[in-house]
């Protein structure tokens, strides 16, 4: 039994990197069609204009990624802020963005929220300290 059970495994551990390995190689032939210019790296009318292709559409379907959010996509996949998407953020962003959100992902945003939350608070008792008084809301 314990022989079989880690045969099951090991069979488990293989499909998935199969899968794995299977969408980069997708995702980069994605990349690919999507960069017009074949500069290497996608801007956000080039997302917008592949959008309008119904095999790209099929394609992010089938990921479950929404086409109609192409900016915020965009922003999502563009981790270093520099207005483009290379391969590299393209196939890590898009291999996270598959599918629903797990309970995990939405603790962390959960823990990272309040511990943000926390430094802001701390941030606005320290210039209270110095003597900065808040605005008033209206």
């Amino acid at each position: 039994a314990i022989q079989m059970a880690q045969t099951d495994r090991h069979m488990m551990v293989e499909k998935k990197a199969k899968l794995k390995a299977a969408t980069s190689t997708n995702l980069l032939q994605l990349l690919a069609e999507i960069d017009e210019d074949k500069s290497g790296h996608i801007t956000i009318d080039e997302l917008n204009d592949s959008f309008q292709r119904p095999d790209i559409r099929a394609f992010m379907d089938a990921m479950e990624i929404d086409v109609d959010e192409a900016q915020s996509l965009f922003t999502l996949l563009d981790s270093n802020d520099d207005g483009t998407v290379d391969i590299a953020e393209f196939v890590d962003g898009m291999s996270k963005l598959k599918g629903d959100a797990r309970s995990l992902d939405i603790h962390m945003l959960i823990m990272q929220g309040k511990k943000t939350n926390i430094v802001f608070n701390d941030m606005i008792r320290m210039m209270q300290e110095q003597g900065w008084q808040q605005p008033r809301q209206v």
